[in-house]
This record gives C-alpha cells, structure tokens and sequence, in this order.
C-alpha cells in the first residue's frame, strides 16, 4: 500500500486559525483555489469572520496570494518551506 504524506506548515509565529486554515488549503484540493465564503462551506465550524481574519493574516505573510474576485490559493512558493508529515 503507498505511503501518503500530508504538507505542515512549519511556522512558529502564526495563529493556530491560520495554521489551521493553511493545513487545510494545502492537503485538501477543494479548499484551494476558494472565496471565503466557499472556505466557510467547507469549514462549519469555524465563522466567516474567523476564516477572513486567518485569510488576512496568511496573506501578509504570503503564504496564501488573494487572487481576482476574492479567490484565495496557496503560495506554492512557499511549499519547500514547510514539512511533510
């Protein structure tokens, strides 16, 4: 049977929403390339403020780019940086 790796973020000064959030974004492809709105379907547990202000903070420290119409995608740029689990 294969091995299946998950990608971490391997980042210290982040909030665990964000960590969270970018975890997500990363290992599951229907949560990338997402509005917030869409991110929040996916996510119920957490609120739409929640998730726009993990937004917020993932994409001043670009490891999420905010695309046209509000579309959220992970800096694959930043892949290298983070670590497989």
């Amino acid at each position: 049977m294969p091995k299946f790796y998950m990608i971490s973020p391997n980042v210290r000064k982040m909030s665990l929403d964000a960590t969270g959030l970018l975890f997500t974004m990363l290992n599951d492809p229907e949560s990338d390339y997402c509005t917030d709105v869409q991110l929040c379907s996916v996510l119920k547990a957490d609120s739409l403020n929640t998730i726009q202000t993990a937004l917020q903070e993932l994409v001043a420290k670009e490891y999420v780019l905010k695309l046209h119409n509000g579309v959220y995608a992970v800096n694959k740029l930043k892949i290298p940086q983070m670590k497989m689990i």
